[in-house]
């Protein structure tokens, strides 16, 4: 199901199913490269918007993942709403996340965007843990950014592998600027394959740590965790 929230700045969508963000604008002009699916030689991609990353960004094979985890291929369900936010609650994890609780917030702040995953462990054992978000920010022709304040080239075959930068603080395109703020998700990981007009810079907890088996979290019976990220645009 689609939910539509705006205030006088920022207007996004966001789908119920894998809680995505579809598209986000500012001031009517799009900041995130809408999501659509792409074909490449017969498969069908998704692209664009933004999505969680849960529990675990990128592989989670030696845990019995899928790559980027469950969390954006499962349908959640929405505890409140209004017209400027979104509480999301994830109820159908299986194995070890069985007995995680799992809320998702997106809240429209004046020109501020806040996404915040809060996660408990209702359970008897510790689960590993290890999230991020995904978003597309639309480039258009660009083929370059500026990141912190250095141009990045977009066109830099490096970026299809994917490279990190900790604490990124600013992302500035020719039609907007964006400053960052997070917590327990420093760690940025910077990527596109030039398939759409997109450039991601994602907030990581600790990169692939699920794939190195070590740096992710460990969550205690009868704790919760928090990770935010914000996204101020002008």
């Amino acid at each position: 199901m689609k939910y539509y929230l705006q205030n006088d700045h920022i207007s996004i969508v966001v789908d119920t199913f894998g809680a995505y963000i579809d598209s986000l604008k500012y001031k009517g002009e799009s900041v995130f490269f809408n999501k659509t699916v792409i074909d490449d030689e017969g498969r069908s991609l998704d692209r664009g918007g933004c999505h969680i990353c849960y529990p675990q960004f990128s592989s989670g094979d030696k845990f019995g993942l899928e790559k980027h985890g469950f969390g954006r291929k499962l349908e959640w369900g929405v505890i409140d709403n209004s017209e400027s936010h979104i509480i999301l609650e994830l109820t159908k994890a299986t194995g070890d996340y069985e007995k995680l609780l799992t809320k998702l917030f997106y809240t429209l702040d004046g020109n501020k965007i806040v996404m915040k995953l809060l996660v408990s462990n209702k359970g008897d054992g510790k689960v590993a843990l290890a999230p991020a978000f995904h978003p597309y920010f639309e480039i258009g022709d660009a083929n370059e950014v500026l990141l912190d304040g250095e141009v990045l080239d977009l066109n830099d075959e490096t970026l299809i592998d994917t490279w990190y930068k900790n604490n990124v603080k600013n992302l500035k395109t020719d039609k907007y600027e964006v400053e960052f703020e997070q917590k327990n998700l420093s760690v940025y990981a910077l990527w596109t394959d030039r398939m759409g007009s997109y450039f991601c810079a994602e907030p990581t907890h600790s990169s692939i740590s699920f794939t190195k088996d070590e740096g992710y979290i460990m969550i205690d019976p009868g704790s919760t965790r928090e990770f935010v990220f914000e996204m101020k645009i002008k």
